[in-house]
């Protein structure tokens, strides 16, 4: 039992910013919060884990990743999005083993803890291994099989074998920081018959779908190219063949004012990835017209061969440059920091905020040369990033991150094991080329 303050107090989803505010975590759960010298006295006996220079958060929940991908980090520069996974990205994921995806993975839950995340959303294959790297490092997780078929038939069905075992799996672990859903990868990668086939096992299931859409430009001509399939407009066909519905779209950099309609009317949340995007060239994600809409708009780093960091703080001071420059309304430092909290609540199914009954998912950002003529904390960490680091990180109530260690992981073993599998990468590279 904790009580956990610091100078500053940030909660995104109300907007309030107090001075000299905690809260007190019981069972995993916020069973009060005010000022700190109020709380002390309350709670003599709790331990008392307090900073004064620090700036106390709901702890983040990166909507969008591949974690396993730091094993591709920085391996291209200056590639459009079809040579970069070509040249760059497609030749070094033929060559991961189980273990290879385990130990880049790990790295990159690693990564996620030490920027002040305690849930993610991933993608990927042999997501058994980011199963077990994600409950080894002590985050929550919704894991997905990443499906593609490119309208192969015989890819279909045992893409549907695929899911079907991986599912399986997911829902067998001993843990609620466990979850799962289906994942076509998108609907230029995916045909039609596919994506039915994968809407009637979610909803069959009650499981969440997870896709990335108009992520480049191209992409409609791409659907009717691999599959004779007219797209018009993504909210009409993805309601056609039945995925709309409570969907999480990845990205959504080229939507229409209309389709973004059509998918707020549908339930979807929108995960924007500004970094990723640029990185590739793909665009902007049209922020302010995201907000005048009024879609759950969520944010992620996308892997790190397209971001190459897993900091959520980086994307989101991005997203605030990129609102200042679109027409519309601006979006405000504590909405982009709500957009790095909300997602958890939808797969998790409890509200994560510094309010009496919110899990008690924390981060503790602390200067690293001191605070900033504002007096609003939440500009401090959306403006300059890099002047903080996060010091304390609790998911669920137990701290996994402590003084800005992590006294439950062996990083100098995993950087080890890290540096080995890039190198056998790298090696199985150059016997093929």
């Amino acid at each position: 039992m904790y009580v956990v303050g610091a100078r500053w107090a940030v909660d995104p989803a109300t907007g309030v910013v107090r001075g000299n505010w905690g809260v007190v975590v019981e069972n995993g759960v916020i069973e009060d919060s005010g000022d700190i010298d109020a709380l002390i006295s309350r709670y003599p006996s709790y331990e008392k884990i307090l900073k004064g220079r620090g700036i106390l958060v709901p702890a983040f929940t990166n909507a969008h990743t591949h974690l396993a991908m730091t094993m591709l980090r920085g391996v291209s520069a200056q590639l459009d999005f079809s040579r970069w996974f070509s040249e760059a990205v497609r030749p070094r994921e033929s060559l991961l083993t189980p273990h290879d995806v385990y130990v880049g993975a790990k790295m990159g839950a690693v990564e996620l803890a030490l920027n002040a995340t305690s849930c993610f959303v991933d993608m990927y294959f042999h997501e058994e291994e980011v199963i077990r790297a994600g409950l080894e490092v002590g985050l929550k997780g919704v894991y997905t099989y990443g499906v593609v078929d490119n309208g192969i038939e015989d890819k279909a069905k045992s893409e549907v074998l695929e899911t079907k075992k991986f599912l399986r799996f997911a829902q067998a672990q001993d843990s609620h920081w466990v979850k799962t859903g289906l994942a076509p990868h998108s609907p230029y990668t995916v045909s039609p018959r596919l994506l039915a086939e994968l809407g009637e096992i979610a909803a069959e299931e009650s499981l969440p779908i997870f896709t990335h859409v108009a992520e480049r430009p191209d992409e409609k001509k791409i659907v009717r190219k691999m599959f004779g399939a007219k797209v018009g407009a993504y909210d009409k066909y993805l309601e056609r063949v039945g995925i709309l519905k409570g969907l999480t779209a990845f990205h959504g950099t080229h939507l229409t004012r209309d389709e973004v309609r059509g998918f707020r009317k549908r339930g979807v949340m929108l995960v924007v990835n500004p970094v990723s995007n640029m990185r590739l060239g793909n665009g902007l994600p049209p922020l302010n017209m995201l907000r005048m809409e009024g879609i759950d708009l969520a944010i992620g780093t996308d892997g790190s061969a397209s971001n190459d960091e897993l900091s959520l703080l980086h994307d989101i001071k991005l997203g605030a440059l990129i609102s200042m420059v679109q027409p519309g309304d601006r979006l405000s430092p504590t909405e982009l920091l709500h957009s790095a909290v909300r997602a958890q609540s939808r797969y998790f199914g409890k509200e994560v905020g510094l309010s009496k009954g919110c899990v008690a998912d924390l981060a503790i950002f602390e200067e690293r040369l001191g605070p900033g003529a504002a007096d609003n904390p939440a500009n401090w960490l959306v403006y300059s990033p890099s002047n903080f680091v996060c010091s304390q990180l609790f998911v669920g109530g137990t701290r996994v991150v402590v003084d800005g260690r992590m006294p439950h992981i062996d990083i100098e073993g995993v950087k080890e094991e890290y540096e080995k599998s890039l190198q056998r990468i790298e090696d199985r590279l150059s016997e093929h080329r």
